[in-house]
């Protein structure tokens, strides 16, 4: 049925891909939740667009070059383990490289995501004094004050919930190399995942400095890109990414890219979740939905 969705729905999207021809989908995900759907999208996008892969698409990007036919570039963000176990054969079968942008200190570790964290220890009766809110309204309420609150918020709600978070197998160093040889390259996503633009330069700095050396070190090869944590990203932000040795920057505002993109450091990726629906997944990637969000003034 889903393949038939994407037939049906091919008419409205191939209308719209011809418009935005000259511009490439770069899809950004988080985990891979329902690999068969992911599939299903993948085999749309190769229906009528080919796949970059990121050493490619930086080239491109760094010396103004536009792709010499309709392309697509599928990337990840955190570093989730599903990327791994259920998104990395589905790649490898169809032939599609992709990027997975890693959260550095994560690595090897069990700590939860910061925000799922906060999620649970509200719902085991935690509570902070930094903002008057629970469960998902307070990790929005969380990515919107100084990051200095932010961790102090977590260190109230660590003491005041009856129980921890549950832990979080994250990815080993051995498997990000993995995922680096089997075609999904590897680059930074941060150390920690703070909203940036809440940080203080020196911890911006250390936060981008520390993720590059960190994969670096894994990888044994330069890491040039990253995906801002959250999409927050200010001129502040560029600079300091910039000084801390990264050449291309992705942004998460739900856009398709130019090409050739005028800001190397703010490379536009649509959202998109593997338990879309073929129908609004390509919707999204061939520009109609993403049209309407930013007409509706949605951020």
């Amino acid at each position: 049925m889903g393949a038939e969705r994407l037939v049906d729905n091919r008419a409205v999207s191939t209308a719209a891909s011809t418009l935005t021809r000259n511009q490439t989908v770069v899809c950004a995900y988080h985990g891979v939740e329902d690999p068969d759907s992911f599939e299903q999208h993948l085999r749309w996008l190769l229906a009528s667009r080919k796949p970059l892969d990121l050493a490619t698409f930086e080239q491109m990007v760094l010396f103004g070059r536009a792709p010499d036919e309709p392309s697509f570039f599928i990337t990840f963000d955190d570093g989730r383990r599903s990327v791994y176990e259920r998104g990395l054969p589905v790649l490898q079968r169809l032939g599609v490289p992709a990027a997975l942008f890693v959260i550095t200190d994560l690595i090897d570790g069990s700590e939860p995501f910061w925000w799922n964290e906060v999620e649970q220890l509200s719902d085991a009766g935690g509570r902070t004094s930094v903002v008057d809110a629970s469960g998902v309204q307070l990790v929005r309420e969380l990515k919107r004050v100084p990051d200095h609150e932010r961790r102090r918020a977590i260190s109230e709600l660590r003491n005041s919930a009856s129980r921890p978070a549950e832990p979080y197998a994250h990815l080993t160093a051995d498997e990000v190399r993995e995922l680096h040889h089997g075609g999904v390259a590897i680059a930074s996503h941060s150390a920690t995942h703070p909203c940036l633009d809440q940080c203080t330069s020196d911890d911006i700095l250390d936060e981008l400095t520390r993720s590059r050396r960190t994969l670096e070190e894994i990888l044994d090869e330069p890491v040039r890109s990253v995906a801002y944590p959250n999409g927050n990203v200010d001129d502040r932000v560029v600079d300091l990414a910039r000084r801390a040795g990264y050449t291309v920057g992705f942004a998460f505002d739900h856009k398709l890219t130019a090409m050739p993109t005028d800001g190397t450091m703010l490379v536009s990726r649509v959202r998109v979740d593997t338990r879309d629906e073929p129908s609004y997944f390509s919707s999204v990637c061939s520009g109609v939905r993403p049209a309407i969000h930013h007409l509706r003034g949605l951020p």
